[in-house]
Parts: structure tokens; sequence; C-alpha cells
């Protein structure tokens, strides 16, 4: 199978200084990764929509005429120039796991031609309270039986240790 290469980097919080290669093999089964290798897929995906996103916004035409706020990357999705007072609505990414595409985050564009921050930071806000999946159906279907399997070691474990010390009272 072929590998896809891209080559990323920033300029502020753009895509060309400090350039650094990023492949894209044939994604393998998440049941075969471990967590690292999860998180360095995650991460690559992360890269590659950002890669994908500051291209497009480039790529856009100036906007004339009336307040927007600007085309940003919020460090997981690619949010369009956006005409002020209005709420930007996009589906949650597939890229991002446990996420659920069949929800939407959104951004609020102010009527100043701003996007919303919260009082107790300086950075735009993104609401995707609604886009994670929480916890995974199969987790909660197993976990009677996790729970099972730990009484039976604690109880194991417990009697073990009450035998070992009995045995060292009477071997006194």
């Amino acid at each position: 199978m072929a590998t896809t290469c891209a080559t990323l980097g920033e300029r502020g919080k753009s895509i060309f200084l400090n350039k650094t290669t990023v492949c894209r093999s044939p994604i393998p089964s998440i049941l075969a990764m471990d967590r690292q290798e999860a998180q360095v897929l995650q991460n690559r995906s992360l890269l590659e929509a950002q890669y994908r996103c500051e291209k497009q916004l480039l790529a856009e035409p100036p906007v004339e005429g009336g307040d927007y706020c600007p085309g940003t990357w919020d460090d997981i999705m690619c949010w369009p120039t956006t005409p002020s007072g209005t709420v930007a609505r996009q589906p949650c990414p597939e890229y991002i796991s446990n996420f659920n595409t069949a929800e939407f985050a959104v951004k609020e564009c102010l009527s100043n031609g701003t996007w919303y921050h919260r009082p107790s930071s300086d950075h735009p806000f993104t609401n995707y309270s609604r886009c994670p999946l929480g916890i995974p159906m199969d987790l909660l279907t197993h976990m009677p039986k996790i729970r099972l399997m730990y009484k039976i070691g604690y109880g194991i474990s417990l009697t073990t240790l009450f035998i070992a010390v009995l045995i060292m009272l009477f071997c006194r």
C-alpha cells in the first residue's frame, strides 16, 4: 500500500517555517494499537487537519463589507470566516477518537467581529460539549464482569494473607 506524506510547519500559527514531514500509512486496527500508538495516530490526524485548514484559510479571498470573525484553527477544527452576530456550527470531527460525528460543535461570532471568549480565558471558545461519545458501550457491558473479577481477586488475596498470618503465628 502507498504511504502519503505532507510537509507541515509554522509561520506564527501558519504552516511554512520549521517544516516537519508527516506520513500516513494505511490506518491499523484500533484494537491492535496500544495507547501510545493511538495517540501518535491522533496527533498525526490533527496535524493533517491543521494543514488542510491553514491551506483553506490562505486560499479564502478577503471578505469585504461588514464585520466578520476571521477564519481560524482552534487546535481541533477549522472555522471559516463567519458573519458577525451569528453562531457557526459544524459536525464534530471524525479524526478525533470517541467523537460523535452526528453531533455539532459551535462557535459564536460576536457582533463586533470577534470570536466569543469565556471570561476566565483569553482564547476564543468553541463548544465541543456535545461531541464526546462518553463511556464506550463495550466497557459498560463488561463492567459487571470486571467488578466480579476484582471482588474475587481481592477475596483470594485477603484469604491467602490471612492464612499466611496464621502460619506465621503458629510457627513462632
